[in-house]
């Protein structure tokens, strides 16, 4: 099989599948420990398996190239951070638990019926979560074809007073720029239908409220093309890539 790409990624795809066929029974674990943890606000073993519980299905996330099911679990585990005393386990905060839970299982619903999922819903239900029980001054808007890139720019700025929408697809993403408000956007070079280039250029001819909003372009490879459009910024695919974005969100945000 080492010699066998195809037998490889067969292999590869039926440990992704085997993951998603257990996810709603990992979602009834979390449903039960929320359920004990509604009746016992108090009991730190509870709170303590469901942030474990959530952060590894974070991890899955990335390991299976389910960058969705990352960003839902990351937002998670912010809203299990409320739980500092008794008095922030309000109803609004339980209910938003189970709509997270629910979340997860309508990822692996579709992950497992269609062969190119459509989470639009799930990102907006997972933005109303967010608007709900915090307020975060910037929102960012990440387009990357590649699942394993976009994890790694998830990860790269987790810790940042930011939320950041997940897109595969460049054509996708545009229709997205020209609908929705947001404050950046990190773009990669090569996206389904257009490219990050293409995707940049039309952004910035729009009347949009994000013609002009702040481009990271993250590429291996210096194109000329870039030198034409505005408030548009380079991060090369190096070593250095997770800190100079770190650095450019940062600067952005402050």
């Amino acid at each position: 099989m080492n010699n066998n790409p195809e037998a490889f990624h067969h292999l590869l795809d039926q440990i992704r599948n085997d993951f998603l066929v257990e996810l709603p029974e990992r979602c009834d674990y979390l449903e039960d420990l929320t359920f004990q943890l509604e009746k016992e606000p108090d009991d730190k073993k509870i709170f303590n398996e469901i942030f474990r519980a959530v952060h590894s299905l974070k991890g899955s996330g990335g390991i299976h190239g389910l960058t969705i099911l990352t960003r839902l679990c990351h937002q998670f585990e912010n809203l299990l951070n409320l739980f500092t005393n008794k008095s922030q386990l309000t109803e609004s905060v339980i209910s938003s638990i189970f709509t997270f839970i629910d979340l997860i299982r309508q990822i692996a619903t579709l992950s497992l019926t269609e062969k190119k999922p459509d989470f639009s819903a799930l990102e907006i239900a997972i933005e109303q979560i967010i608007s709900r029980h915090f307020h975060r001054e910037k929102s960012g808007f990440v387009i990357e074809s590649s699942p394993m890139m976009a994890s790694l720019y998830l990860q790269t700025l987790e810790n940042l007073p930011i939320h950041l929408r997940v897109s595969t697809n460049g054509l996708e993403g545009l229709t997205v720029l020209l609908r929705e408000s947001f404050d950046f956007i990190i773009v990669g070079k090569e996206l389904n239908e257009l490219n990050g280039i293409a995707l940049i250029a039309a952004l910035r001819y729009s009347q949009s409220q994000n013609a002009n909003i702040p481009a990271l372009f993250v590429t291996s490879k210096y194109s000329k093309n870039l030198d034409e459009l505005s408030t548009t910024t380079v991060i090369q695919k190096d070593q250095n890539l997770a800190d100079n974005l770190y650095q450019a969100v940062e600067s952005i945000i402050s």
